[in-house]
């Protein structure tokens, strides 16, 4: 049995491609293309990105078992710790509750598996976000072939009706948006910033074409980031000027025909906060929910009303906030809260302590905190599986860079990438 399982471990370990990557890492990266590309193209339909999700998820155990082995770390306890936290609180509240669902759950184990896997080689991080990009690519190319028509006439509404919600499209678009900006601002090769540069072009307009109002504040306040990041404080004039330019082009574009549905729910928006004529529904909407999800959290604040909560009890309308941070804090109540946000605080408690160290791809990882934070304003991440993806992403790369191997992959592999005999537990326990 020792000598089968050796050889498993042997063969799943085996190098390809001038061997930077392994044959389960490939199938990895392979199956999370596929299954991060279903999710949008088929969102109405869940049975098939569960499928898709479901084939990579059993890849990932077969890696940890045979591979890799699982580690815990102070990430993975507060990924357990939110999930037992919202069992506990759906099942102190279940008599009032429609139904018992399992989705948040089984969210929860993917997240972990994919951390866990993820976290053991930067590289593969880097892999996967690109792949994930890449994914996203595909879905632009798509989404301006089924709405070819419209956009050749200029007739541009808020198009994306037949991929499901808009917001959610504008998430993948301005993640896509964010990674290309980062290669145009830290490639070292003109040629490859140019080509990004392209991209970012590509993923804008499908984004404005969905006519999101997040999409432009997420994608905007990220690239901030990255520009002072990149440049400092010793050349705060080219965050400007980059800044100045960009708003000038987005008031220009506002302002052409094809997008006379953003600029009007621009408009509105601005209509509703200074008290013009006009009225923002879906700001109205959001903010009502937002009042009653604050109330409802002040009946439970320890640990909410368990998921769905407030779709149960909420006096006003139906489904969800609409915000996250709200979301959460009805489900799961303060305690909750704690768990559920800890592992960002600890990625970018990681940003500022490894900032000096000449790794800029933790700028792209920081960044993306903030993009997550922003899109929690306006979507509840708790139920999207977007989240799934670029969440584990993040606690990983930060998670290796805060091993006591210095983000060393030799702990179960020697040099030639070959398993090394393992410990008697095979698992580890990392401070």
């Amino acid at each position: 049995m020792r000598r089968l399982y050796a050889s498993i471990s042997r063969t799943l370990s085996t190098k390809i491609f001038k061997g930077t990557i392994s044959i389960i890492d490939f199938v990895f990266l392979t199956c999370a293309f596929v299954s991060f590309l279903s999710v949008p193209l088929f969102g109405l339909k869940a049975i098939i990105p569960w499928c898709c999700i479901g084939v990579l998820f059993c890849v990932v155990v077969i890696g940890i078992i045979f591979v890799k082995g699982f580690r815990i770390d102070r990430f993975s306890i507060w990924i357990v710790a939110y999930a037992l936290i919202m069992l506990f609180s759906t099942l102190l509240n279940l008599r009032k509750s429609r139904s018992f669902a399992f989705t948040p759950y089984l969210m929860s184990v993917l997240i972990f598996g994919f951390y866990d896997y993820l976290r053991e080689d930067q590289k593969l991080t880097k892999r996967f976000l690109f792949v994930i990009w890449l994914a996203t690519l595909a879905f632009a190319i798509i989404f301006v072939i089924r709405y070819r028509t419209e956009i050749i006439s200029l007739s541009i509404g808020r198009l994306g009706d037949d991929f499901g919600d808009q917001n959610e499209q504008s998430l993948y678009f301005s993640f896509a948006l964010v990674y290309s900006a980062f290669m145009c601002l830290y490639s070292k090769k003109a040629f490859v910033s140019i080509v990004f540069a392209v991209f970012a072009i590509l993923f804008a307009f499908c984004g404005f074409c969905n006519g999101s109002k997040a999409f432009v504040g997420s994608s905007f306040i990220s690239i901030i980031a990255l520009l002072v990041v990149r440049f400092g404080r010793k050349q705060w004039y080219i965050t400007a000027a980059v800044l100045l330019i960009l708003f000038s082009v987005f008031i220009l574009v506002l302002y052409l025909p094809a997008f006379v549905t953003m600029r009007t729910r621009f408009l509105d928006l601005l209509s509703f906060f200074v008290g013009g004529s006009s009225y923002d529904a879906s700001t109205g909407t959001r903010l009502f929910k937002i009042r009653d999800s604050i109330l409802l959290f002040l009946r439970s604040p320890i640990f909410g009303f368990g998921f769905d909560g407030y779709n149960v009890h909420a006096p006003y309308g139906y489904g969800w906030t609409e915000n996250n941070y709200f979301e959460v804090l009805t489900s799961i109540g303060i305690v909750g809260f704690v768990s559920y946000f800890a592992p960002f605080y600890l990625s970018v408690k990681s940003f500022i302590d490894k900032k000096g160290n000449g790794d800029s791809y933790m700028s792209l990882i920081f960044t993306y905190c903030i993009f997550l934070f922003i899109w929690m304003a306006s979507l509840p991440l708790l139920t999207i599986k977007f989240f799934d993806f670029l969440a584990p992403a993040i606690f990983s790369y930060c998670g290796s860079c805060n091993s006591q191997t210095a983000c060393s992959t030799k702990r179960l592999r020697g040099k030639d990438n070959r398993v090394q005999k393992k410990p008697s537990n095979w698992y580890i326990i990392d401070s």
